[in-house]
């Protein structure tokens, strides 16, 4: 369970009633008397205290998350959003979510976000405060809004002193104005905690766009990746723009692209703001290749507004294989960083990493991967005797199976997994 910061607001609610017959009022229990519904919304089990969440099971129950916003919530099955239309954030910043929801792995299918109707912020979540999120699994999202000063991003628009873990994403998000913030997994995160998380979205449009995180500040990414490409005014293949932050543990892989004069595009980072506070980029590196009017292999450039903060870069590398020419940070000499895309799929290259616990690889065959992250293997049960199994890496961690799916009907497959 994800440490909780702070939820604002009695967990306890006391709940008065006029006795029939009489004109006296009773004084419910508190605490245990909340009732197991929110605002007349009857979910299927939970009464929304810490030790019993509302259950979430349908795309009606998600839907009605909104109507107590500091509650404890846990999804209880796949939701299919397919079908469900225009999708309404929950939380804004006026009233954020402030609660605790618990995706329990699994997953919310088909998340449709394609009218601005004036919001700031866009997700399956607004806007989010002293929350706690975790195992949140959001597939095919299509998000892509118009207007300008939009934070969007499958998970949130905008998350504020909030932990967030074990989150994932595919689809793609979307907008067509240059200002606001865009990310896969969201749009702005501010005084919080994202870990264990990865983004296959594609990630379009915004002043600061991302693969994973728009924009970040006072904040730490650590154990996460993305993979998606990402085009923006400030883009970077995990961060568009980081101010007084740290990246530990991560890493990029898709392509960043900025062609905006002012802008800039990195393989990890678009941009590192620095003030008054330092930032710091560890045993993290990218892959993809950084294309614009200012470009850097792992950071695009950096902003200084107050010359206290410094940037720090301990056991950092970038794909010079797709860059050449480039250097670590763009407008900057040093180019020590770069390693030829080989030299990425060695370990003797990642001096000072934690193979052990934190990271894998499969010597000269990938660059390294988060162990944190299971291999996801699909099996086709109606693959003939001989036909061989398909497996999907997650992330290039890499599962390999021998034998073949000779029992279509159990759906079983007779052979051996490794990893």
């Amino acid at each position: 369970m994800i440490g909780i910061l702070t939820l604002q607001g009695s967990r306890c609610k006391q709940l008065l009633r006029l006795a029939v017959g009489s004109a006296l009022l009773i004084a419910l229990v508190i605490g245990a008397g909340r009732q197991a519904f929110a605002d007349g919304y009857d979910f299927p089990g939970g009464d929304g205290s810490p030790g019993n969440p509302y259950v979430v099971m349908t795309a009606e129950d998600l839907d009605h998350v909104r109507d107590d916003l500091d509650a404890y919530y846990v999804l209880g099955a796949d939701i299919d959003l397919s079908s469900f239309g225009e999708w309404q954030p929950i939380g804004t910043g006026v009233e954020p979510f402030q609660g605790v929801f618990d995706g329990g792995d699994f997953k919310i299918t088909g998340l449709t976000i394609t009218v601005d109707d004036g919001k700031e912020h866009y997700g399956l979540f607004g806007y989010i405060q002293n929350a706690a999120l975790q195992n949140i699994h959001l597939r095919d999202v299509h998000i892509d809004v118009a207007a300008e000063n939009r934070q969007v991003g499958a998970l949130a628009g905008a998350i504020k002193m909030t932990t967030v873990g074990n989150v994932s994403v595919t689809g793609t998000i979307r907008t067509d104005h240059l200002n606001g913030a865009t990310g896969g997994i969201a749009g702005g995160i501010s005084n919080g905690v994202l870990s264990d998380s990865y983004s296959a979205a594609d990630v379009s449009g915004g002043e600061h766009a991302g693969g994973l995180i728009g924009f970040m500040s006072g904040s730490t990414v650590q154990s996460s990746y993305a993979s998606g490409n990402v085009a923006g005014n400030n883009a970077g293949g995990l961060i568009g723009t980081m101010d007084y932050s740290t990246v530990v543990n991560s890493y990029a892989i898709g392509n960043a692209t900025s062609e905006i004069a002012g802008g800039a595009s990195g393989g990890l980072i678009g941009t590192v703001k620095l003030g008054l506070t330092d930032s710091e980029v560890q045993n993290s590196y990218s892959l993809g290749k950084a294309e614009g009017v200012t470009s850097g292999g792992l950071i695009g450039k950096k902003y200084i507004y107050e010359t206290i903060g410094n940037l720090t870069l301990v056991h950092v590398c970038w794909n010079n294989s797709a860059n050449p020419g480039l250097q670590t940070i763009g407008g900057e000499p040093d180019n020590t960083q770069g390693r030829a895309l080989d030299a990425l799929k060695e370990k003797s290259t990642f001096a000072g990493w934690d193979f052990a616990g934190v990271w894998g690889i499969t010597e000269d065959e990938s660059t390294p991967y988060l162990l944190v992250f299971k291999p996801e293997l699909q099996l086709d049960a109606q693959a003939g005797p001989g036909t061989p199994v398909f497996s999907a890496e997650n992330g290039f961690n890499k599962v390999t199976v021998t034998g073949t799916s000779s029992i279509p009907a159990s759906g079983r497959c007779f052979g051996s997994v490794t990893r």
